[in-house]
């Protein structure tokens, strides 16, 4: 792919024209006392949860990422995900209908969502990848229809494909993990409607894109 031509096609990933399914509404993520819930997702459908929060315990700081695939059973429209415990106040929650690959988000952080743009250059010509400037990230990919995957990454760790600790990470999405009972093989590279989500846990910010198409 010509490096101008990517650099177009990566600026108009979010302004193509969308599919009937893209054009669903997104799942509106709620919170309750022990609980967060999604609506509005397709009936029977599955929902792809992607959560990271900042916990207190024993007057020390943790990161708990929670992901997972979870089904609705009843038909109603409405998926939970059950903590048994309050939200942590520091958290960032996702609900991806798989169905569609729509997504909703919501904290109940008071400073609000923190939502940053993700560079043009951090998707490569192959589209097999991700470049980003950070030190730590949480990825998720989601396949509207077909499935989903994560991957966490470290600077310089093992998931960190240019093995450097040098403040910037390269993920590879031969590196992802099928989320799920039946995990699929990772996919080869980005395609049209593919979702991909990606949470900063030292920042408890978030960047995301879909390939529109």
């Amino acid at each position: 792919m010509p490096r101008a031509f990517h650099a177009c096609f990566v600026a108009l990933l979010g302004l193509l024209p969308s599919s009937p399914a893209a054009l669903a509404a997104p799942p509106a993520v709620s919170f309750e006392a022990h609980s967060v819930a999604a609506s509005g997702v397709t009936p029977r459908g599955k929902v792809v949860w992607f959560s990271i929060a900042r916990e207190i315990d024993r007057q020390s700081a943790r990161i708990v990422p929670r992901i997972e695939l979870a089904t609705d059973d009843d038909g109603d429209g409405e998926v939970r995900f059950d903590l048994a415990r309050e939200v942590p106040a520091r958290s960032i929650w996702f609900a991806v209908d798989l169905a569609t690959g729509e997504a909703g988000v919501a904290t109940p952080d008071e400073l609000g969502l923190q939502e940053v743009e993700l560079p043009a250059r951090a998707i490569p010509a192959a589209l097999n990848r991700l470049d980003l400037d950070r030190r730590f990230v949480y990825i998720v990919l989601v396949r509207p229809g077909v499935g989903a995957w994560t991957l966490r990454v470290g600077d310089g760790g093992a998931a960190d494909d240019d093995g450097q600790p040098d403040g910037n990470l390269r993920a590879a999405l031969a590196r992802l993990e099928g989320i799920g009972p039946s995990p699929l093989p990772p996919p080869a590279r980005v395609l049209p409607r593919d979702l991909v989500l990606i949470i900063d846990p030292n920042r408890m910010d978030f960047m995301r894109f879909q390939v529109r198409g």
